[in-house]
């Protein structure tokens, strides 16, 4: 059975595997094409330090140490385990939580980010490539477009799937090419 989402995100709310991504073709048909990477919930690829070095800066925290899901929620292991360098922090509200039903819960879980765009284009007509690189530098920003395409900056699974449904939309059906990828935090 084949299911379709109208986003990455609302897969994984869904709580199924987010292997197929809804994609607008030009006369308005759909198309159900295979998400570039997909998530997991396998961390032992991970160490613990790795895990927390990875903690983004500023990253919401938990210190609700009652809460039902805190064992896997990575706001609250991110407080308990994390190395904030900030003097002050944001955190979610611990007389705000809902237990079982906390909008912040945030689960551990790896994913596959991309790295590098050098060859994205390789298999893109001559005609395509201008206006499929000026939506991609739109989109990202010139700066951030620049970070991710020489692998200095992370790729989502989000943003990957974003530039797959870019070119679906300009008639290409093979997923682009990103030069890496590593397992990592899904924060």
């Amino acid at each position: 059975m084949n299911y379709k989402f109208d986003s990455y995100e609302n897969a994984l709310v869904d709580n199924i595997s987010p292997n197929v991504v809804k994609t607008p073709l030009e006369k308005g048909e759909d198309s159900v094409l295979p998400l570039i990477i997909e998530t997991t919930n396998d961390m032992k690829d991970l160490s613990e330090e790795m895990i927390y070095n990875q903690m983004p800066a500023h990253y919401l925290l938990c210190y609700n140490a009652d809460c039902p899901k805190g064992d896997n929620c990575l706001h609250r292991l991110g407080a308990i385990h994390g190395k904030p360098a900030d003097k002050v922090v944001q955190a979610v509200n611990p007389k705000l939580c809902c237990g079982d039903n906390c909008p912040y819960y945030k689960p551990m879980k790896s994913v596959s980010m991309a790295y590098g765009m050098t060859h994205l284009y390789d298999k893109v007509l001559a005609k395509d490539i201008s206006s499929l690189r000026n939506t991609i530098i739109q989109h990202f920003g010139n700066g951030s477009y620049y970070l991710r395409r020489n692998g200095r900056h992370p790729i989502s699974p989000e943003e990957q799937a974003w530039i797959q449904n870019l070119f679906c939309k300009y008639g290409y059906t093979d997923a682009p090419q990103f030069d890496s990828y590593k397992s990592e935090v899904g924060w």
